[in-house]
């Protein structure tokens, strides 16, 4: 299926401005006019960074995810291993490969790369690159950065997809990266 046919029509930018900077989060605000001709003059955008996540499994098949408290929802909440890159500076599969060290400790020699999904078109630019790393290895050392505060959980992978059900695991990105991998595992009898 083309995207860009049908009857939907883009917006077009009139103008388009910074309003907010910090280095990791930017907002823009944008005027535009929609295909019936009405022009809003106050459309923001969070011009974020991209992240890249995996779906860790060890040899005896158990999911490597993180719990950590999340300020935005001001939730603790059980996700995969992720952190937020430069596209222009660094490669998915390394920012996946090194957070996945960084936050639990372990190990992944090669990735899948399994897709990429959007977080919230509506309102931010990034998107999240998602990989599978089997046969992860613990290596016992983490580095947690100051804003980090991680518990390791293990899940049978077996359990997984419940703990999506449960309401458990409720992190988009999180969810996507799950049923890719799975959808994989099964495909290659794995």
């Amino acid at each position: 299926m083309n995207t860009e046919e049908g009857k939907i029509k883009k917006w077009k930018t009139l103008e388009s401005k910074v309003v907010f900077d910090s280095g990791w989060y930017k907002i823009i605000q944008d005027k535009v006019e929609l295909p019936s001709g009405k022009i809003i003059d106050d459309y923001f955008i969070g011009d974020l960074p991209s992240v890249s996540m995996v779906f860790p499994l060890t040899k005896d098949k158990k999911a490597v995810f993180v719990r950590q408290y999340r300020h935005g929802t001001k939730e603790i909440l059980l996700e995969l291993p992720a952190g937020t890159y430069d596209p222009k500076k660094e490669k998915p599969a390394d920012v996946a490969k090194r957070e996945l060290l960084e936050e639990t400790g372990y190990k992944a020699d090669d990735l899948i790369y399994l897709g990429r999904v959007r977080n919230y078109p509506s309102k931010q630019t990034d998107y999240i690159d998602l990989h599978l790393a089997i046969e992860v290895e613990n290596t016992g050392v983490t580095s947690i950065e100051p804003t980090e505060d991680i518990e390791i959980v293990l899940v049978p992978l077996e359990k997984v997809i419940n703990l999506i059900i449960e309401q458990e695991i409720v992190v988009g990105g999180s969810i996507a990266n799950i049923f890719l991998a799975h959808n994989y595992l099964k495909e290659n009898n794995l």
